[in-house]
């Protein structure tokens, strides 16, 4: 099929879904309450791949190229504001992934984005030597010109009967993306790439610390905020503002969120003629379990014995 398209609801859906695709690892984090409800169409141009995300809600994608080729992200439409490492991205701005780099973003909001993963035979072919700057503005025009060919590519796929246009059509298609890309990589491919870096704020410095003393715990349930801002060296009032300036939740319900996310996972290995909900949650130092139900089935859209029962049998 030239054009496929699916809904992505699970955390490990989504990372199984890029890593096969594009040769991403995404460490993809939902902030907001709410199931996650990823709508993809998937373009295939042989050699080329165009992947149109639709997202909801505040999301959080930690991630890293595992693979060769190239992939690059560009958001298309967006209802709130996008942070790489801190920082505000603008509407001009590209990410590359490529081995060796990895990305932390956060989007603020519903987002439409566009995705091009190039394979590493096409790359070595064009001769694209890219340096390791991860993001980096483009012209307004040339972005222009490339999202309006996609789409274009994409609407005419849709629009053909048969499920496999002849390869030479496609051919033609892929072509004419990599011609569009060619300027739009400039700044990875210039002389001077090696030497740009993308700003780093101050309060991602804090927050990626405050992740790394939560990694350490040997009980994160036991995480105080008093304790962490001694490690720091930092006041309450800082601490909050950088994780509510660049996650929009504060460190309580951010490390909470984290802690949830990894019961979930544990959830989905564990055999339900195993074990309970009430031991694995003790384990991972959840007590009120009537409070954990009400909070995780908002978040995840089903409660702990649902996800339970609904594990792979061992």
């Amino acid at each position: 099929m030239a054009i496929e398209t699916c809904v992505l609801r699970d955390s490990e859906e989504i990372e199984a879904f890029f890593l096969e695709m594009t040769g991403m690892k995404p460490g993809f984090f939902q902030l907001s309450a709410g199931v996650i409800d990823l709508s993809l169409e998937t373009v295939d141009l042989g050699g080329v791949t165009l992947i149109w995300t639709r997202s909801k809600g505040r999301q959080r994608w930690k991630d890293h190229m595992a693979g060769d080729g190239l992939h690059l992200g560009i958001a298309v439409e967006s209802d709130g504001s996008i942070q790489f490492r801190g920082s505000d991205v603008s509407k001009a701005e590209v990410a590359v992934w490529h081995p060796g780099v990895e990305m932390d973003f956060v989007m603020q909001g519903p987002l439409i984005s566009l995705d091009i993963g190039i394979e590493s035979w096409l790359v070595e072919e064009l001769g694209w030597s890219v340096n390791r700057l991860p993001i980096a503005a483009t012209t307004t025009e040339s972005l222009e010109k490339l999202l309006h060919y996609c789409s274009e590519c994409s609407r005419i796929l849709e629009r053909l009967d048969t499920a496999s246009p002849a390869k030479p059509f496609k051919t033609a298609m892929r072509d004419q993306v990599l011609d569009l890309l060619e300027p739009i990589l400039v700044p990875w491919t210039s002389s001077d790439a090696a030497s740009q870096t993308s700003s780093i704020s101050k309060d991602y410095r804090i927050i990626t610390r405050a992740e790394d003393l939560f990694h350490e715990l040997s009980d994160p349930a036991q995480l105080e905020i008093g304790i962490l801002c001694r490690e720091l060296g930092v006041s309450r009032r800082t601490l909050f503002r950088a994780f509510r300036q660049t996650l929009g939740v504060g460190p309580r319900r951010y490390f909470e969120l984290r802690r949830l996310y990894q019961l979930r996972s544990t959830l989905k290995a564990a055999c339900s003629d195993e074990t309970t909900v009430t031991a694995i949650a003790n384990d991972s130092g959840f007590t009120e379990l009537g409070r954990l139900a009400g909070l995780y089935k908002r978040h995840f859209g089903e409660t702990p014995i649902e996800t339970l029962k609904s594990s792979y049998p061992h």
